[in-house]
């Protein structure tokens, strides 16, 4: 599902530095994104705002059928991370 997140994601171009972030999410009983947060900051702008974008854009997950993983997919935040690799060359 993190694919899902990041199907929309417009990569920056790359500038040679180091960047590194991460974003949590916490999803409704629907698979709705319903909250959506950085833990850190990239240090990019433009490529935390192309983060931001495209879990935006994304709205929602599919949950497990399974009634332990959904009720752990919608109680706990989700973290992702980001970096410098996930930028256009």
């Amino acid at each position: 599902q993190v694919g899902h997140l990041f199907k929309t994601f417009k990569a920056p171009k790359k500038d040679g530095k180091k960047y590194y972030g991460e974003v949590s999410i916490l999803l409704d009983e629907n698979g709705f994104i319903e909250f959506l947060t950085f833990k850190k900051r990239s240090g990019h702008a433009e490529l935390d705002e192309a983060v931001y974008n495209s879990i935006v854009e994304a709205k929602q997950l599919m949950l497990p059928r399974n009634p332990a993983l959904r009720k752990a997919m919608t109680t706990r935040p989700l973290t992702s991370n980001y970096s410098d690799d996930d930028m256009a060359d």
